[in-house]
C-alpha cells in the first residue's frame, strides 16, 4: 500500500511539473504573438511613411518641374484644346 501511494505521489508530482512547464510555455507563446503583432504594426507604418514620403517627392517635383515650365500656360493650353475638342 505504501509503494501504491508513493508512486502515485510521484505521478502526482511530475504532472504538476508537466503543467508548470506547459504554463510557461503558454506565457512564453503569448509573448511571441504580442511581440509579432507589434512588429507587423511597426512595418505596416513604416511602409506608409514610405509609401507617403515617395507621393510628396513626386509632387515636389511636378512642382518644380511645371513652375519651370510656367505652370498657367500649360494649364490654358490644356483647358484651349479642351475647350475646343468639346
Amino acid at each position: 500500500m505504501q509503494v501504491g501511494q508513493s508512486s502515485a505521489l510521484n505521478i502526482s508530482d511530475n504532472l504538476k511539473g508537466s503543467k508548470s512547464k506547459y504554463e510557461n510555455y503558454a506565457s512564453g507563446i503569448s509573448e511571441g504573438a504580442r511581440k509579432l503583432k507589434e512588429i507587423e504594426r511597426r512595418e505596416r507604418m513604416e511602409e506608409l511613411f514610405l509609401n507617403v514620403s515617395f507621393y510628396v517627392f513626386l509632387a515636389s517635383a511636378a512642382y518644380l518641374f511645371l513652375k519651370r515650365f510656367y505652370l498657367n500656360e500649360i494649364v490654358a493650353w490644356v483647358c484651349f484644346f479642351l475647350y475646343e475638342a468639346v
